[in-house]
This record gives structure tokens, C-alpha cells and sequence, in this order.
């Protein structure tokens, strides 16, 4: 691999350009600062195949597991990463898993499959399923006025454009004219307000021109559904939608209809179902996440007497592209996440932001993997079934292409946008087209992606039908990739884990 380093200048420049499309926000959070361990560099891998059409010789096996090992250790110890977990899936389920550094950089315990993170906006993909099996039975309509689904104390319009309805279609393809405006506060004070009085405010409160936290920074100067804008608030929007039409909680819906029938049993929307010890051990399952920073510090020794130096939780790195006497440190700073709120008064539909539909789900790289597979499998893995083929395909088809540069262009990421789901042929180097969902938050960067079930054959499905998942817990955010889209470290995971996968199907006709 070549140098990784960059001016700092430069990262910084980079990393304030590119975060804000992802939340990171509304849960209890400790921070505290922890430099980089290089000891952190231990690693599981495994080969699990759940339907046993694939029978893996234990020679192969160990073969297979040995480089995808030593890969994925080589990439933390780069790219100085605090962990990663990472899957890559077919149809039939995860094919090749792996972990690498730590759960905690506090406690030097490794990460592994059990290890749960937040894993940021590939949250949003899970709420447009929610969205879409509504969709399913008829309970909503795409183009219909979204204020038909809600309950709220006012209806929810553009002030520039009061005779255009936004619909659900525009707020799954981000082209509702709304913006992140200010959902943060809301949604904060929506978990602290639920601390205190067990009543959270209502969604009324943003929309609302006398609302407490109503803001003209809301609304674009666009026409719903003229351009793509970002937006986290919309998906809040959307996650009230989904509760007003259930009758239910959004973290009990997503469980009922999406995590419980793909097995998905380390996920949630909601913390608190989460929170238990691991195998026998007073352990917390979910890990925190790290931001990650770089210092440079001036030293008094000459730049040939400098060296690495390891010592408890830091690591010092000589900088070689500096020509002065200074030394590059790395540094992590943790958040923790509380619980929730038991919200004992709260109406369905009434405030959509508690269970963060946006960006708040919990998971596993092997949970996601499942979604993956599902969602290849035209909806369904293991005989229970999520969605229809067709309603996945629409999903898939290109809803949204022109985006409000001025707003959000996100360095060109979302170039395609279908309905809750990323498209994009620029993670992998091949230029293979991918749907799904990237996300970013507290030092997290996280992904997962799969290719199109219908555009290949029967015979070659098998071979190239797939699915890919990384979640990287404190992540290098400094170097940006081939194509200033995503970040170097998510297309050297994802080209990792691809061709690990291909790897153990070939091992696997060789046996």
C-alpha cells in the first residue's frame, strides 16, 4: 500500500467537508480521549455457511481464514483503526465474516461477531423497508400527501410552495426540499424532555411557525421534489409516519416485521433490548465509538534520532514528511451510549425522532448480512420473506439524480438516489453498480451494499450476485479515495472483503 499520510491541513479540510451528512447527535454520550494501542492488532475471522450448500474443506478453510486474517490486520494497523467488523454475503447467507481490533480501546477486549455498534445512516435503508411493507399492504401511497399519515397539530408544507404536496416517495429519495434544519435540537430534546417529564414534544414543534423548534433553515429554496437534499429530518418524518400508521413504536414495528423474521437477533432501534452480558461474562456487547484525531508535536531531538515508540495505551509514529523535529500521535476519543427513556405517555407518530430512524440502529456486520442476503434474494432469506421482488426493484430504480450542490453534494456521494437506497459504482474498482446505504457518525464509517438481483442470470447468480458489509469502529477519515467520494480505508475494506468472497466460492469448487 502506498503512503497514507496527508497534510493535515488537508484531512481537516476534508473531514469538516464530508461528516454532515450523517447524524450524530441524540444519544447520552461520555466522551473521554484514548491513544492508539498497538496491541489492538488481534483478529477472528470465520466461514459460515448457513444453508450448507457449500461444504469447505478444513484445509481450505484455515487457508482462507489465514489471508483474510492477516489482510484485515495489515488494514487496522495502516490505517490505524480502532476495529473493524466486516461480512460479504450471497444469497443463500454470510459467506466470510471478519473482525479486527477492539471492542474497547479502555478495557483491550476484543472486537468480534458479538460486538453490537451504532451503525449511523445505514439505518435509513431498514426505515424505507418499514416504509415500503406499508406501501405492501396498501396502508400508504407513494404520492399521496404525507399529512394523510400523520396526526400532528399542523399539516407538514413547504411555506414557498403551500400547493405542492410532499409525499413519501420524496421523502425516501431526500427530494422533499426539506433540510437537516434543526433536528438535532429537536431530537435531543427529545430524549432529554423524555428524561424528565416522560412526554417528548411533538413534531408539530419543527413545523410549526410558532414552534419551539421551528427554523426558516428548515426549508430549501426548492420545489418538493425538484432536487436531492439530504436531509435526516425527512427520515424522522418518515419513522412517524410508519408509527401513526402501525399503531406501534418504531423500534417494536422494526423488530416485529424486519429484524425478528431475518434472525437479525442483535439488532435494534432501541438500546435498551440490547443491553445484557455476553456468554456468561460482565460484558456490554455494544461498543464504543471513536473519533479519530492526529497531533503533530514539535520534539527537541533531531529527526534521525526519532523512532516509534510503543508504551501503554499510545502509539507515536515519526512523521517522514515533515522536515522539522516532530512527531505524529494518534488519538481516540469514545462515546458511550445510554439508555432510553421508557416514554411511558408516548403516542405512536407523535414525535418520530426517539428511536433515531435515521440513524439510530444497533447491529452486527452478520446481521447486516442478513438484510444483504434478503435483499438479493428479492426480499427473502431463509423462507421468511421481508418485501416483494417488485417492491425491491422500485426501490432500486434511479428516483432522484439531480442534486442541490449548494446545499449537499457531499463531495459527489450521491450522484443516484432510488427510494431509501444509495446506487453507486464507485466503492468497488471494478465500477460494479451497488444499492444501499453508507453511513458516518461519532468516528464511525459504515456501509453495506449489495448488487442487482435482476440483472443476472440464474446460472451466474450464484457467482455474482453479492452483498457487502464493513462497519469500522474509529475510523481514518484523512485520505480520501480513488474517487473523492468515499474515504480510501471504506474502498480497501470493501475490495477486502469482495475478494475474500470469490475466494471461498472458488476454495469451495476446488474441494
Amino acid at each position: 500500500m502506498k503512503n497514507k499520510l496527508l497534510p493535515l491541513t488537508l484531512a481537516f479540510a476534508l473531514i469538516i467537508s464530508f461528516i454532515g451528512y450523517h447524524e450524530e447527535n441524540i444519544s447520552k454520550a461520555l466522551g473521554f480521549d484514548v491513544q492508539w494501542n498497538q496491541k489492538a492488532h488481534e483478529i477472528k475471522t470465520k466461514i459460515v455457511d448457513q444453508n450448507k450448500e457449500v461444504n469447505y474443506s478444513v484445509g481450505g478453510e484455515q487457508e482462507m481464514n489465514a489471508v483474510l486474517q492477516k489482510q484485515l490486520e495489515d488494514i487496522v494497523e495502516e490505517y490505524e483503526l480502532a476495529g473493524v467488523q466486516v461480512a460479504a454475503v450471497n444469497e443463500k447467507g454470510t459467506i466470510v465474516s471478519g473482525n479486527a481490533g477492539k471492542h474497547s480501546l479502555e478495557d483491550k477486549t476484543e472486537i468480534d461477531d458479538n460486538t453490537i455498534l451504532r451503525s449511523a445512516s445505514v439505518s435509513k435503508a431498514f426505515t424505507a423497508v418499514a416504509t415500503m411493507q406499508l406501501v405492501e399492504q396498501q396502508q400508504i401511497d407513494l404520492d399521496a400527501d404525507i399529512n394523510d399519515y400523520l396526526e400532528l397539530e399542523v399539516d407538514i408544507k413547504h411555506p414557498e410552495y403551500p400547493d405542492t404536496n410532499i409525499t413519501p416517495r420524496m421523502l425516501l429519495n431526500h427530494s422533499s426540499g426539506m433540510t437537516n434544519g434543526t433536528y438535532v435540537s429537536f431530537a435531543s430534546n427529545s430524549i432529554n424532555r423524555g428524561n424528565r417529564q416522560k412526554t417528548p414534544p411533538s413534531l408539530s414543534e419543527v413545523f410549526d411557525e410558532e414552534g419551539e423548534f421551528y427554523s426558516n433553515s428548515i426549508w430549501s429554496e426548492y420545489k418538493p421534489g425538484e432536487k436531492f437534499i439530504y436531509t435526516n429530518l425527512g427520515y424522522i418524518v418518515l419513522g412517524a409516519i410508519v408509527e401513526n400508521v402501525s399503531g406501534m413504536n418504531f423500534d417494536e414495528y422494526t423488530n416485529e416485521n424486519i429484524f425478528n423474521p431475518l434472525g437479525m437477533n442483535s439488532s435494534s432501534f432501541n438500546i435498551n433490548d440490547l443491553r445484557n452480558s455476553r456468554r456468561g461474562r460482565d460484558r456490554d456487547r455494544i461498543a464504543p465509538l471513536y473519533r479519530r484525531t492526529v497531533e503533530y508535536i514539535d520534539q527537541e531531538e533531531s529527526v534521525e534520532s526519532k523512532k516509534s515508540t510503543i508504551k501503554d495505551n499510545e502509539k507515536t509514529l515519526e512523521n517522514k514528511d515533515q522536515q522539522h523535529n516532530r512527531q505524529r500521535q494518534v488519538h481516540f476519543r469514545g462515546t458511550n451510549f445510554g439508555d432510553l427513556p421508557e416514554f411511558s405517555n408516548y403516542r405512536p407518530g407523535r414525535n418520530g425522532s426517539l428511536y433515531s430512524p435515521q440513524g439510530g440502529l444497533f447491529t452486527t456486520a452478520t446481521d447486516l448480512a442478513k438484510f444483504a442476503s434478503a435483499m438479493i434474494n428479492g426480499g427473502e432469506y431463509q423462507g421468511n420473506r421481508i418485501l416483494e421482488q417488485e417492491t425491491i426493484e422500485l426501490m432500486k430504480q434511479v428516483s432522484v439524480s439531480s442534486c442541490a450542490q449548494d446545499w449537499t453534494d457531499f463531495d459527489g456521494l450521491f450522484k443516484k438516489q432510488g427510494l431509501g437506497l444509495h446506487i453507486t459504482d464507485e466503492l468497488l474498482e471494478d465500477g460494479i453498480t451497488l444499492y444501499g446505504h453508507p453511513g458516518i457518525a461519532y468516528g464511525l464509517l459504515s456501509g453495506v451494499y449489495f448488487t442487482d438481483h435482476t440483472e443476472q442470470t440464474e446460472q451466474s447468480r450464484r457467482e455474482n450476485n453479492f452483498g457487502i458489509v464493513y462497519l469500522i469502529n474509529g475510523a481514518n477519515t484523512e485520505i480520501p479515495g480513488s474517487s473523492d467520494t468515499f474515504y480510501e480505508i471504506e474502498e480497501e475494506i470493501a475490495k477486502t472483503v469482495y475478494d475474500s468472497l470469490y475466494d471461498s466460492i472458488k476454495k469451495a469448487g476446488e474441494h
